[in-house]
């Protein structure tokens, strides 16, 4: 909720895209949950005693996901805002 304020109020998004986005990620999640749930589990179970990942080995995951996204959004935003002054540093040097 926190981060989803802070990106309506830096200008990222608009609240409905949050929503929508809220939206879509969480039937996402669901989904794959349920469709992965049996596979990923057994695959996983020689790394976990007893034979499942606990709460806090998958709360661990979801952070390092989240941070690998956050980190590739601030890159992407950071191209996009170079490229958009070297397009207009062109348009401005064409009308010189």
């Amino acid at each position: 909720m926190l981060s989803s304020s802070w990106r309506v109020g830096a200008g990222l998004h608009t609240a409905d895209q949050i929503l929508v986005g809220a939206l879509l990620g969480g039937l996402t999640g669901f989904s794959w949950y349920h469709v992965c749930r049996r596979w990923l589990w057994s695959a996983t179970a020689p790394f976990f005693p007893g034979g499942k990942a606990s709460l806090s080995a998958t709360c661990m995951l979801l952070l390092v996901g989240a941070a690998a996204v956050g980190s590739v959004e601030r890159r992407f935003k950071a191209w996009w805002q170079l490229h958009n002054q070297s397009r207009a540093n062109r348009n401005a040097d064409r009308n010189d």
